[in-house]
């Protein structure tokens, strides 16, 4: 841009009639007019260009902190990870423990419904299933009352068995304080 501006000034100065000096001016104040606009054009851009970095320089102090903080608190979280990793194997143990005194028909059915429903045991108290809180038949409550077996609830299909209502809740069935 600068060269064209020399080279029309040359012409201004080479120029012998008014009509071409007029035209020769004309291009130089365009040129000029030009040259204004990219400064202007690269003056935005520059200034653009700080806030990106200014930007970006906050972005890089954020990440650093939160890195800072997730590794102060990996230990942490390790730490609990192999305890609750711990735990859960042997309470892995402890079931595979129990589910050899489980006779295997029944151990096929709880594992069937659990698959399904995820959860496969529900207790009865007062003749109604604490899974479903359908009231199963008058003849199933009493056979479990008596504890014989463990039986299916007609309802949900879940495996139940028979608690004995607690002190808290008979209360409170009953109206009495």
């Amino acid at each position: 841009m600068s060269t064209q501006m020399e080279r029309s000034r040359e012409k201004l100065s080479r120029c012998r009639t008014e009509r071409e000096v007029n035209a020769a001016q004309r291009e130089v104040e365009e040129l000029r007019k030009l040259y204004r606009d990219r400064e202007v054009e690269v003056d935005k851009l520059s200034s653009l260009i700080d806030q990106a970095r200014n930007e970006s320089d906050t972005t890089v102090k954020e990440r650093d902190g939160i890195a800072a903080e997730l590794g102060s608190t990996e230990g942490d979280v390790t730490t609990k990870l192999t305890e609750l990793e711990r735990d859960a194997n042997s309470k892995r143990k402890v079931r595979v423990g129990l589910a050899e005194k489980v006779t295997p028909v029944l151990y096929r059915r709880y594992e069937t419904i659990r698959k399904k429903k995820g959860s496969s045991i529900a207790h009865v108290t007062d003749g109604t299933c604490s899974a479903c809180h359908m009231r199963i038949p008058p003849m199933m409550f009493q056979k479990m009352m008596r504890g014989d077996d463990f039986d299916q609830c007609p309802s949900c299909a879940r495996i139940i068995y028979y608690r004995p209502p607690t002190a808290g809740s008979a209360e409170s069935q009953s109206g009495l304080p």
